[in-house]
C-alpha cells in the first residue's frame, strides 16, 4: 500500500502539472485525433472517445494488421490494465483478466452478443476469429448498470466489419513455426439497399508440445438491408468447428513428484498424451434499427465433447463428456434526445440452458457409469441511462434491475462525470456497483463422490471508484501529437464464490462445494501514452500498477473442516505490466513498408495450493511464476494488390509460463519459444 500511495501521489502531481500546462498553452483549432474515434460500448450510443466518461481502449483494424496477429487474444495483449491468460499457442484456451479480476468477471460480447459460458461464467477467445474484426472496445471498470451480470471488471466488445461499400475479394495465407497454417477468404459487396460480407478461415498447427495439435474452421456471413428512411436490418450467422489436444501441465522434473496419472498417460513434457476436446458452435445475431429504436436478437449454440483419462485408486478411468449450451437474448432499446439531454431506456430477456452427459469407463473392468444433468436460467432485465450536458460538463447516471429465475434480483447503479477543462483536456470520475452471477456449474453441479453444487449461493458484489485524466498536445505542427492519460481506481469484490470441502459427506470426506467465502481489494493506477513526434514514427507506452489482495477462507484442518481467513496477494494478478510499442512507416524510404516492434514486461504472479502432507493439518503453499520480458517484431509490405508480412514472436527465445499447473510440483504450462510466421494477402 505504501508503494501504491507513492505512485498515486506521483499521479496526482502529474495531473496537476498537465492542468497547469493546459491553462497557458495555445489551443489548436480542432484537428482530427485518436480521441475522435467513435465507440458505442461505454454508453450504448455512438460517442467520440473524448466524450466517453470511462477508461476505454480501442483496437482498430490498423492496429491488428500492423501486428500480424494470429488470433484475437494476440490483438489485445498490450491493452492497458489487461492480461491474457492462455494455456499454450494457437487453439489453446485463452481468456482475459482486467485490473487483476478474473475472466468470469469480464463480460465479452461480439456485436453485443454475449459469449461468456453460462456453465463456467468465463469467455474463451480461442474460437473467436480476428479476420473479420473492425475494432475491439475494452471498457475497464464495472458496467453492470448497463450490461448486467459479469461486467464487474470490465467489458470487451468485439465489433465486426460492416458490409463493404465497395466490392471486396481477399485471399490470405500464413505459414509458421510448428507447422502452423492459416488460410482465409473474404468476399463482400453492397448496393443502395444492402449487401453481404462472407469470411471463412481454416487453422491448423502441430503445437509446440506433444499432444497440442489444433485445427479449426470458422465461417461467418453478414447480410444487411437498408431503405431510404432510417430502417436498417442486419443478420449475422456463424459456424465454428475444431479440435484441440490437451497436453496438460509440464510434470515435475522428478518422477517421484508426479501424479499417478502423469506417470501412466504422460511423459517428461506433458501430463497427458491422450486428452482432447472437440467443439462445435453456431450463432445467429440480428439487429433491427428504426430511428432511435433498436431491437436485438441473438442465439448461441455450443456443443463440446471432451475426452480425458486419469488414474484413480490404481484404476485407469476414461471419460467422455458432452456439454451442450444454448443461450438466447432479446433486447429492446429506445433513446430520446432533448436538447442537451439524452435518455436511454431498455429491456432484456435472456435464457441459458446447459445439458451435460458424462460416461466414465473403468478400462480394466469395462464398467461404465453415466452421469446426466441439466440446468436452466431465465433473466428479465430493465435499464435506464440519462446523459446530461451542462456546458463543459457531462453527467451520466444509470441503473439496471435484473430478475433471474434462480437467485435473488439485483440492482446495479453507475454515475459518471466528465469535465472538459480545455479543448485538449478532460477529467473523468465514476462510481459504480456490479455483480457476478453464480454460474450454472456453481449452482447445479450434481452430487458425485467428490463435489456438489450449492443452490443457495448469492451473487458476488462489487463496487468501484475511479478518477482519470486525458490530455492531448496538438500544437506541435505537421500532424504531430502527444496523447496521454492517467487513471486511478479502487475496487472491492465481496462474497466471492470459491469451492471448498464444506459439502455433505462422501466416500472421501466432505464433498467440495461452492460458497460465498472470499473477498478481493484492488487499488491501481494506469498510464496510457501515445507519441507521434517524428514523421512516420509513433511510440506507445502503457503501464499498469496494481496493489491487489485477497481475503480468502483457507482450509487448515481436513478432519474438522476448520477454515481461517488469510490475506494474501491476489492470485494471478501481476503488480506491474508495461507495454512499449514502436511503429515505423515507409522504412528505408520504401513506401508502404511498415515495421512494428512490441516489448512487454509482466511481473511475477502467484497461485496458492493446499498441502495435505501433514494430514489432518492443511497448509496453504504459495507458488510464483517469474516475471518476464517479451519482444515481438512484425513487418508488412504492401505492393499493388498484395500485402506481404513477416513476424517474429518471442524474439529473445524467452522461456516463460503464464498459466499455473494443477499441482505445486508441476512446471506449469510452458509457452512457445521463438516463432516465425510469414504470409501474403491478395486482393482481387
Amino acid at each position: 500500500m505504501k508503494r501504491l500511495g507513492k505512485i498515486t501521489g506521483l499521479g496526482l502531481v502529474t495531473i496537476g502539472c498537465m492542468m497547469a500546462n493546459s491553462v497557458f498553452a495555445d489551443e489548436p483549432s480542432a484537428p482530427i485525433t485518436k480521441t475522435d474515434e467513435i465507440i458505442v460500448t461505454a454508453t450504448r450510443t455512438p460517442k467520440p472517445l473524448k466524450d466517453v466518461p470511462g477508461a476505454v481502449s480501442v483496437i482498430n483494424q490498423d492496429n491488428i494488421r500492423s501486428k500480424n496477429t494470429l488470433d484475437l487474444a494476440d490483438a489485445l495483449e498490450d491493452v492497458t490494465g489487461l492480461k491474457i491468460l492462455r494455456y499454450g499457442a494457437l487453439g489453446s484456451i485463452s481468456s482475459v483478466h482486467i485490473r487483476g479480476l478474473y475472466s468470469q468477471h469480464i463480460l465479452v460480447m461480439v456485436d453485443g452478443r454475449i459469449v461468456n459460458s453460462p456453465s463456467m461464467g468465463s469467455a474463451d477467445f480461442s474460437s473467436l476469429s480476428v479476420d473479420n474484426v473492425k475494432q475491439v472496445e475494452v471498457i475497464r471498470g464495472p458496467f453492470s448498470a448497463l450490461y448486467g451480470a459479469n461486467a464487474v471488471g470490465g467489458v470487451v466488445n468485439i465489433i465486426t466489419k460492416p458490409v463493404p461499400k465497395e466490392p471486396v475479394k481477399n485471399i490470405s495465407t500464413l505459414y509458421g513455426s510448428y507447422q502452423t497454417s492459416i488460410s482465409t477468404i473474404e468476399s463482400g459487396m453492397s448496393d443502395k439497399q444492402g449487401g453481404y460480407l462472407f469470411n471463412s478461415n481454416y487453422k491448423t498447427s502441430q503445437g509446440h508440445r506433444d499432444n497440442s495439435e489444433h485445427y479449426s474452421t470458422n465461417t461467418t456471413l453478414r447480410l444487411n438491408y437498408q431503405d431510404e428512411s432510417s430502417i436498417n436490418f442486419t443478420v449475422d450467422a456463424g459456424y465454428f468447428t475444431g479440435e484441440t489436444r490437451f497436453p496438460g501441465a509440464q510434470p515435475s522434473s522428478y518422477p517421484a513428484e508426479r501424479t499417478a496419472s502423469q506417470l501412466a498417460i504422460g511423459n517428461d513434457e506433458v501430463s497427458s498424451l491422450v486428452d482432447f476436446g472437440q467443439n462445435e458452435q453456431t450463432y445467429l445475431n440480428t439487429l433491427f434499427t428504426s430511428g432511435d429504436l433498436k431491437l436485438h436478437l441473438s442465439l448461441n449454440k455450443k456443443d463440446d465433447i471432451n475426452h480425458r483419462e486419469w488414474m484413480s485408486s490404481g484404476k485407469r478411468i476414461s471419460q467422455d463428456s458432452n456439454y451442450q449450451t444454448t443461450a438466447s437474448a432479446l433486447e429492446a432499446l429506445q433513446s430520446f434526445s432533448f436538447s442537451d439531454n439524452q435518455l436511454i431506456i431498455g429491456a432484456n430477456i435472456e435464457t441459458n440452458q446447459f445439458d451435460t452427459l458424462s460416461k466414465n469407463l473403468d478400462v480394466a473392468s469395462s464398467t461404465v457409469t453415466t452421469q446426466k444433468w441439466d440446468a436452466e436460467r431465465t433473466t428479465y432485465s430493465g435499464f435506464i441511462q440519462d446523459e446530461m450536458k451542462f456546458s463543459e460538463v457531462i453527467l451520466t447516471l444509470g441503473g439496471r434491475f435484473d430478475n433471474p429465475s434462480d437467485f435473488d434480483s439485483r440492482f446495479s447503479a453507475r454515475g459518471n462525470i466528465l469535465y472538459q477543462v480545455a479543448p485538449s483536456m478532460t477529467i473523468r470520475g465514476s462510481y459504480g456497483t456490479s455483480y457476478r452471477a453464480p454460474s450454472l456449474n456453481d449452482l447445479y453441479w450434481p452430487v458425485d463422490d467428490f463435489a456438489e453444487g450449492n443452490p443457495n449461493l448469492t451473487p458476488e458484489k462489487g463496487k468501484s471508484a475511479e478518477i482519470g485524466l486525458d490530455y492531448t498536445v496538438l500544437s506541435l505542427g505537421d500532424n504531430k501529437e502527444i496523447t496521454t492519460g492517467i487513471n486511478l481506481f479502487s475496487q472491492d469484490i465481496d462474497q466471492m464464490i470459491a469451492w471448498a470441502p464444506r459439502g455433505s459427506i462422501g466416500p472421501w470426506g466432505n464433498r467440495w462445494t461452492p460458497s460465498n467465502l472470499n473477498q478481493a481489494k484492488i487499488n491501481g493506477i494506469e498510464f496510457q501514452n501515445h507519441f507521434n513526434l517524428i514523421k512516420d514514427v509513433s511510440f506507445g507506452l502503457n503501464y499498469t500498477l496494481l496493489d491487489a489482495t485477497q481475503q480468502n477462507q483457507e482450509l487448515t484442518d481436513a478432519s474438522l473442516n476448520t477454515m481461517e481467513t488469510r490475506t494474501r496477494r491476489l492470485a494471478y494478478a501481476p503488480a506491474r505490466k508495461m507495454d512499449l510499442s514502436t511503429e515505423i512507416k515507409d522504412v528505408f524510404s520504401i513506401e508502404k513498408f511498415l515495421v512494428n516492434m512490441g516489448v512487454q514486461y509482466i511481473s511475477e504472479t502467484s497461485q496458492y495450493y493446499s498441502d495435505y502432507s501433514a494430514w489432518p493439518s492443511v497448509t496453504t503453499m504459495e507458488k510464483s511464476l517469474s516475471g518476464y520480458w517479451l519482444v515481438n517484431l512484425k513487418t508488412r509490405y504492401s505492393i499493388k494488390d498484395a500485402e506481404l508480412f513477416l513476424g517474429l514472436d518471442n524474439l529473445t527465445d524467452k522461456k516463460y509460463a503464464i498459466q499455473f499447473g494443477s499441482s505445486i510440483d508441476d512446471r506449469d504450462y510452458p509457452m512457445p519459444g521463438r516463432t516465425i510466421t510469414t504470409g501474403v494477402t491478395m486482393r482481387f
